[in-house]
């Protein structure tokens, strides 16, 4: 009898392992792969995307098709529940799936509900799907003079805002990002003044150590009565997990699930969890998709190792990596040990590493 693995969620570390199971698929084993949707967008192109660099095709990897490739049966649909005890999941379209082994790639969201307003009327930049509708429906109505405001600080807001001005730069944008601490506060001070020039460079202005206390239709108001005339609200507020996660029996870190150095659930042995859903117990890995890369063999190997009873592979993320910045039109800046370097190099390296990622997935 075939063993069963659940893959719930087409993140990176799951599409990198349904490429590797095209040329070595798993012996006597069916794998489902279950997703909201059968496309699924690559956050490295997005600032490309939004700045007019790519196409909305560009951003997508096709889990649908790549499933089939792999010899592994795709089921569009939402998982709403896990019953760990009977191995089963719950689907949104009223069906249960069971299986032997499970694993989770779902990701993360940027929606915060604490914020008067929020939710209803910005756009956040993840889901990419919906960002990037939001972004063309924007750009058609050929605005003067639009104001966007950014709420968030940190590398992916400075992203967006250089590739919103880039993208509206023969309509004279303002654009304003507003933050509660410092911006920038994870990157070293050379690459965060280089960046700050960047911005003043671009006449974006920042409002830091402000928090927003209401969205509505037309404005951004922070706590201090200051009110920012707005036509596109982007939402970078940082990383949310699931709530329904919540619900299962999984132990938890901050809504995460915990897994072990094994990428295995720290609470249910038959679970494991890649990517930004999960937190990694030996140190907190920032959300970052640099790990998704190295993450992948390491699913790979365990599921194999585990559905043998064998002892499972240890995944060691990397310390340090390199931070890639692009700058809106096609530059871009690298970070790492402290060091800022910059220019069109930079961005065709940038452009490289993501394009050869996506080609994976096209072979």
């Amino acid at each position: 009898m075939k063993s069963r693995v659940l893959l719930v969620g087409g993140g990176h570390t799951h599409a990198l392992l349904l490429a590797k199971m095209k040329q070595k698929p798993f012996l006597n084993t069916e794998i489902w792969l279950v997703d909201t949707n059968e496309k699924v967008p690559y956050t490295g192109l997005l600032p490309g995307f939004t700045a007019g660099h790519y196409d909305r095709e560009d951003l997508y990897i096709n889990l649908k098709i790549l499933a089939a490739q792999a010899g592994v049966k795709f089921v569009k649909a939402t998982v709403t529940g896990l019953d760990n005890a009977q191995k089963k999941v719950h689907l949104d379209n009223g069906d249960t799936q069971s299986y032997d082994l499970i694993s989770f790639d779902i990701g993360i969201h940027a929606r915060d509900f604490r914020v008067q307003g929020l939710v209803k009327n910005s756009v956040p930049v993840k889901p990419l799907s919906v960002f990037a509708t939001a972004w063309q429906n924007f750009l058609a109505q050929e605005k003067s003079e639009p104001r966007l405001v950014i709420i968030g600080g940190g590398v992916a807001a400075v992203e967006m805002a250089l590739a919103m001005e880039y993208s509206c730069r023969n309509q004279s944008p303002k654009i304003t990002i507003v933050t509660r601490g410092e911006i920038l506060g994870n990157l070293s001070s050379a690459v965060r003044t280089f960046l700050k020039q960047e911005l003043s460079r671009k006449n974006i202005k920042i409002e830091t150590g402000q928090t927003v206390s209401q969205v509505d239709r037309e404005s951004v108001v922070l706590k201090t009565g200051q009110r920012l005339e707005s036509d596109f609200v982007l939402a970078a507020v940082g990383p949310r997990p699931y709530k329904w996660l919540e619900e299962t029996n999984l132990e938890l870190k901050n809504g995460y699930i915990r897994v072990n150095k094994h990428l295995q659930s720290v609470s249910q042995p038959s679970v494991f969890a890649v990517g930004d859903c999960a937190h990694f117990e030996d140190y907190p890995l920032p959300k970052a998709g640099v790990y998704a890369v190295r993450e992948a063999p390491i699913l790979y190997k365990n599921i194999e190792l585990k559905l043998a009873n064998k002892n499972l592979s240890t995944y060691k993320p990397q310390k340090h990596y390199l931070k890639l910045i692009t700058l809106g039109e096609k530059r871009a800046c690298a970070d790492k040990f402290g060091i800022c370097i910059h220019g069109s190099w930079v961005w065709k390296l940038k452009n490289k590493i993501d394009t050869d990622f996506m080609g994976l997935f096209s072979k």
